[in-house]
């Protein structure tokens, strides 16, 4: 594994070093792990190299369509492959006007075994939450669109019912920053567990009693499969990105964006009745299981690295998981 820093923040400088290792180690694919480094990735290979991109972020139609107009046909080296981890992040994609021949979706992986290693490992007092608090978790990092003002002020609510309660906003951000002032300004400082990035998310969901993801907008949704993998049932906004995954009474509660009573009610319905619990966890666990498999992510990933090389469909015999499952 090698790594490259950003160099004065330009893609054609950042590349260089990444052409220079792609020309001595003779690579054949380099995967951008992120749209924020396809510009890079695609810039960087030559001759035949070729480019896969994961999207990272619900892409946005008019920086999706400059910079396929910029890397998507240079001569220098072939079309990159677009991997959505979601249909919506593939509809996306194609708004931008990339082709579908393209773009496929590939379901992220979860480790099963990094949860169950979490369980064995893992207690509340590293955060410093007492035994039988109610604890709720939101996705990393607090943001905006990710609605985690919604979240903060639908705890504060139900604080006043458990007085016990926390909730963790993992991840830094300037929003986790304002959210701190805000928790600070009605008195309630014990409110928020704000760790950072000292611990991963399996870490912290084996803590936690209920997944939170109050967007207001499309976001991504990794963390939602976390949750559905290790049990912990989610409480969600209906953007599609959420609805994608979570299903109303069925593997999940959803709720309108936007409103934190409406969320509050939510998060204390759901609390409050434990055979309902059991019940979506019960078959979030299952679906995630045969969705998030890490087996399945790698098999998909091989075959998409095997079609890329032999000049084939990039996505031929990839399938998408929710759909087969």
């Amino acid at each position: 594994m090698l790594r490259f820093g950003w160099r004065l923040g330009w893609v054609p400088t950042t590349a260089l070093p990444v052409r220079a290792a792609i020309r001595d180690r003779g690579a054949q694919i380099v995967h951008a792990w992120s749209d924020t480094t396809a510009a890079v990735a695609q810039f960087a290979a030559s001759g035949d190299c070729r480019v896969v991109v994961t999207v990272g972020a619900p892409p946005a139609r008019r920086a999706w369509s400059k910079w396929w107009a910029a890397f998507g046909g240079l001569p220098s080296s072939p079309a990159p492959a677009i991997v959505c981890p979601s249909r919506l992040f593939f509809r996306r994609a194609i708004e931008a006007g990339i082709p579908t021949i393209r773009c496929g979706v590939i379901r992220p992986a979860v480790d099963f075994s990094a949860i169950n290693e979490a369980r064995r490992t893992m207690e509340r007092a590293a955060l410093g939450i007492s035994e039988g608090a109610p604890v709720l978790l939101t996705p990393s990092p607090p943001s905006r669109p990710g609605g985690h003002y919604c979240a903060v002020w639908a705890a504060a609510v139900l604080q006043q019912i458990w007085p016990g309660l926390r909730i963790i906003l993992p991840g830094e951000s300037t929003e986790c920053r304002r959210l701190r002032r805000f928790a600070a300004s009605f008195r309630q400082p014990d409110l928020l567990i704000t760790p950072g990035r000292r611990f991963e998310l399996e870490q912290l969901l084996v803590l936690a009693d209920l997944m939170v993801v109050p967007a207001i907008g499309d976001v991504p949704t990794g963390a939602v499969a976390w949750a559905m993998a290790a049990g912990v049932p989610v409480v969600g906004s209906a953007v599609p990105s959420v609805a994608e995954y979570i299903a109303d009474h069925q593997n999940g509660l959803l709720c309108k964006p936007g409103k934190p009573m409406v969320l509050a009610s939510r998060i204390r319905a759901a609390m409050g009745d434990i055979a309902l619990m059991r019940r979506l966890t019960e078959t979030a666990r299952a679906q995630a299981f045969e969705v998030f498999g890490l087996t399945r992510f790698v098999n998909q990933y091989r075959a998409l690295y095997e079609n890329v090389l032999h000049g084939r469909h990039a996505f031929e015999g990839v399938t998408d998981a929710a759909f087969v499952a």
